[in-house]
């Protein structure tokens, strides 16, 4: 006997988030569908293990993506930042977390033009300093998330970041 429910995006997006759970990925079809579903752990661990891969083959943090941008360290300790302001808002913000909270984000049109951002420094933190500030705040992210589920939170080195070889 086959059973056959029909949901829509929206339902299997709802569905995901009430159970936890973050779509990874969704193949369609015309006639059917298919979607790979991710504890949230599972999800965050496997987005740092992307940005630590893409990070890890950038040779000179110091550069610059496009010349009105960051330099690229900028970016590496952005997304730690931005995770940890939005995650745990109660927690009172680091240096670190402030100087990585944004970018400069000109337009692009008169670049003398952009929202209000915090200074930059005279001089950015060290690789070695922005990745123990990653590796810092993702156990912390993850220490959080654990108090919530109440349970274990299955870490698998990939909140150690680039230099432990995760």
């Amino acid at each position: 006997m086959e059973i056959s429910r029909k949901f829509t995006p929206q339902d299997i997006a709802a569905l995901a988030s009430k159970s936890a759970m973050l779509m990874h990925a969704a193949w369609r079809s015309p006639l059917y569908g298919m979607q790979l579903l991710l504890p949230q752990t599972h999800a965050l661990l496997e987005s740092w293990r992307d940005a630590d891969t893409f990070f890890q083959s950038v040779p000179d943090w110091s550069a610059k993506p496009i010349d009105f941008r960051h330099p690229f360290c900028f970016y590496y300790g952005h997304l730690p930042s931005f995770a940890i302001l939005k995650l745990l808002p109660a927690r009172t913000p680091s240096s670190l977390d402030v100087m990585f909270s944004r970018g400069i984000d000109p337009l692009l049109l008169d670049p003398s033009k952009c929202h209000s951002h915090p200074a930059v420094p005279p001089a950015w933190p060290s690789r070695a300093e922005i990745e123990a500030y990653a590796r810092d705040v993702r156990r912390e992210i993850l220490d959080a998330m654990q108090e919530e589920e109440g349970g274990a939170v299955c870490s698998d080195g990939a909140a150690g970041g680039p230099s432990s070889g995760a």
